[in-house]
């Protein structure tokens, strides 16, 4: 069996040799943590409603945003995306991955 080296305290282990892959990988368990709890909660906000007679589905289908929910979603979207990439703080293209997400959120 194979034993992983230990490192002195702070630093991280290294599991893959190429540069970014270890980083990358927790970034996408990050995403994956996030994505989770968001369906939980939405699944007990849908059982929730439905207990209660409400169905949900074609509400929010119809549902209309206004421009300081708009912000807001933006806002917490940005937050978002800067936690998932927090693996990545060191690099200089973070801020550039950063800019180009808002780009293509404005644009949507």
């Amino acid at each position: 069996m194979r034993r992983i080296p230990r490192k002195r305290r702070g630093e991280r282990n290294r599991f893959f040799q190429a540069e970014g892959v270890d980083e990358m990988l927790s970034c996408m368990l990050r995403l994956t943590a996030e994505v989770s709890a968001l369906k939980d909660r939405l699944y007990i906000a849908e059982k929730v409603l439905e207990q209660q007679g409400l169905t949900m589905s074609s509400a929010i289908e119809a549902y209309q945003f206004s421009e300081a929910e708009e912000a807001e979603l933006a806002s917490s979207r940005q937050r978002m995306i800067e936690t998932i990439l927090a693996q990545l703080d060191a690099s200089p293209d973070v801020e550039d991955m950063t800019d180009e997400n808002s780009k293509i959120t404005e644009a949507a």
